[in-house]
């Protein structure tokens, strides 16, 4: 700096050099297609709505949450969680797949059968999707998960709006099928065997609806050789409960003759012949 001090033009030459080349940085950063994904990636805002859903629906009863978002998931919903894909897990880091190393960057670990282990009482794929990641694609593949766990959709309470999709322990002793002496209470969040049913909130619970176009349900593998249903709702005597044969065991089917939505909280199986 001091021979720059002697030649004036030099040390001014030089500071219009370092300007253009902070321009050229600058305007190249902005062009770059990891700053433009950056500027446009949302889905950790879309993991904030959902990990507020959960807390707000499931807060009290603690349930242990297996997750690929294993960063904004369990912040935001401040759940116990099970990280699927290792970075937070004792296990899996020491048990890695025979091909890693080819996959992607730190979503290569996974062990499907670790996890069903685990009996976590939720799994959920990223911030709501369907199977993914080698663990996703192992639990996927697996009866055992299919028979343990239910599908169900989510609509988010909190912006933005989305709807995730959860899978749900039906056997959970926090938030599956809640059964106590000659009774079943199936929460209003399983009654999906129709794909148009998706749970919401409605004040501080999640709820399915019923309206003339929309019915819900639930397929059940064996229903008492004596029964009756009763569909928790304040519109009760408005929602009609029916059961009809399904592929396996029978499907219980809740409609309504009006266009608007009913709110169904819950439904009653008792067994009437013990």
């Amino acid at each position: 700096w001091h021979y720059l001090h002697q030649y004036r033009w030099a040390r001014t030459g030089l500071t219009v050099i370092l300007i253009i080349l902070q321009i050229l940085t600058t305007t190249a950063q902005f062009g770059h297609i990891s700053n433009q994904r950056a500027i446009s990636e949302r889905w950790e805002w879309d993991c904030r709505a959902l990990g507020i859903t959960l807390n707000q629906a499931f807060a009290t009863q603690e349930p242990l949450v297996a997750v690929t978002a294993a960063g904004c998931l369990p912040y935001w919903s401040e759940l116990p969680s099970i990280d699927m894909l290792g970075l937070n897990d004792y296990y899996l880091p020491r048990h890695k797949p025979a091909d890693m190393g080819t996959g992607l960057l730190g979503h290569e670990l996974g062990d499907g059968d670790y996890v069903l282990q685990r009996s976590p009482d939720m799994v959920i794929f990223h911030i709501g999707i369907q199977p993914i990641f080698l663990t996703g694609k192992q639990l996927s593949e697996n009866p055992a998960f299919h028979q343990q766990y239910r599908e169900i959709s989510i609509r988010t309470a909190v912006e933005p709006y989305y709807t995730a999709l959860v899978w749900v322990k039906v056997a959970s002793n926090l938030i599956g099928y809640v059964q106590s002496d000659g009774e079943v209470r199936i929460p209003a969040y399983f009654l999906n065997a129709f794909e148009t049913t998706t749970a919401w909130f409605d004040g501080d619970q999640l709820v399915i609806s019923v309206d003339r176009d929309h019915p819900a349900g639930v397929v059940v593998d064996q229903l008492p050789a004596s029964y009756t249903l009763t569909v928790v709702s304040r519109h009760a005597e408005q929602i009609k409960a029916s059961v009809e044969p399904a592929e396996q065991g029978s499907r219980i089917v809740l409609t309504s003759e009006g266009t608007a939505p009913l709110a169904v909280e819950a439904l009653v199986i008792t067994d009437t012949s013990r």
